[in-house]
């Protein structure tokens, strides 16, 4: 689903689960500024507070510190898929 909120492109993503043991992951959203510059915004999986966040400077697994005091993290495989959810957006206004 796309739509557009204050002159930026957001996508809403549900990050996916695997294996049979369902870990809580973060749900988040991807910001395109008016340079298109991705930002991921992350809800804490147990306060739901949304901490944003550059998608460049995300490393897998590296967690973030919610204001809650839970650790937020998101595994290569989530972030794999937030850049290719940018990069389809960046696509369909033909930008780089």
């Amino acid at each position: 689903m796309i739509y557009h909120e204050n002159s930026a492109t957001r996508i809403l993503w549900a990050a996916p689960t695997t294996g049979r043991l369902r870990m809580k992951l973060p749900r988040f959203d991807i910001d395109l500024d008016k340079h298109y510059k991705p930002t991921v915004v992350i809800a804490c999986p147990q306060c739901s507070h949304q901490t944003r966040q550059h998608l460049a400077s995300l490393v897998p697994d590296q967690p973030l510190r919610c204001s809650c005091g839970a650790d937020i993290s998101m595994p290569g495989s989530t972030l794999a898929a937030a850049r290719q959810q940018a990069d389809a957006i960046k696509a369909a206004y033909h930008v780089r």
